[in-house]
């Protein structure tokens, strides 16, 4: 079985997103003790010792907003820089993946790579699009159906999600 598409600048701009929203626990721990830290203060600092519990409350509450906004900012400003400064070869254009009994073979213009099944950890579906893991930070990235040239992407994976179970 095989599928062939066509990756875009915004297809893996998606991708990236998500995995950094949903696939960063580090920076996501980072974030989260940072906002505590910045609850503490505001609550117990000598700026607000002289206001209502409201004030502080607001205050604790501006104050994780501006690092949770910082952190997401700057890992997007990052993100982004990354996207439309590289030349993505063999990452942008078109990609054919195809099933078989050894694993999942990629062919770019670029590049053949092979993933054993039992190297694959999982396969999720984000929107409209699909992301076949092969490690636990990189991915196969299939864009909605308006990329696709050919095949089918919910057989295609199914077949891969049932080759992921038998090994």
């Amino acid at each position: 079985m095989k599928l062939r598409y066509t990756l875009t600048r915004w297809d893996l701009f998606r991708a990236q997103l998500r995995g950094f929203m949903c696939n960063n626990r580090a920076l996501l721990w980072l974030i989260l003790i940072a906002a505590i830290y910045m609850f503490y203060t505001s609550m117990t600092g000598s700026y607000t010792a002289d206001h209502s519990l409201v004030v502080k409350l607001l205050t604790a509450f501006m104050m994780v907003c501006v690092v949770i906004g910082a952190a997401f900012l700057g890992g997007m400003t990052v993100t982004v820089l990354n996207l439309f400064l590289s030349k993505g070869k063999g990452v942008l254009g078109e990609h054919t993946l195809e099933v078989t009994e050894e694993g999942l073979e990629e062919r770019t213009e670029f590049n053949v790579s092979l993933q054993r099944w039992n190297g694959i950890p999982r396969v999720l579906k984000i929107g409209r699009s699909y992301m076949i893991y092969i490690t636990d930070a990189s991915a196969h990235v299939i864009p909605p159906p308006s990329g696709i040239l050919e095949g089918d992407a919910e057989q295609f994976i199914a077949t891969v999600r049932a080759k992921i179970k038998t090994d």
